[in-house]
């Protein structure tokens, strides 16, 4: 379970770099789309991680996670 919430925990603060990132663009979207297709890659492989973890968890009730969702969020935001 401790690795279930730490891809959770490291998924989120990826979330709040890419809305951080979004208020950059305002002003320097250059920039801003430098550092998206760099962390682009980390973001996905944290995503993987939480799903792998939430698979490998599913026979806990509670805590199971369809994948299809967190696909489609990280394709929205990429």
């Amino acid at each position: 379970m401790a690795g279930f919430h730490w891809s959770l925990m490291k998924l989120l603060t990826y979330q709040q770099k890419v809305l951080d990132t979004a208020k950059l663009a305002e002003t320097d979207p250059i920039r801003a789309s430098l550092i998206i297709r760099s962390q682009e890659q980390n973001y996905m492989a944290t995503l993987q991680l939480l799903v792998n973890e939430s698979q490998r968890k599913s026979n806990i009730e509670g805590i199971s996670l369809n994948t299809s969702p967190l696909i489609a969020m990280a394709q929205l935001l990429f």
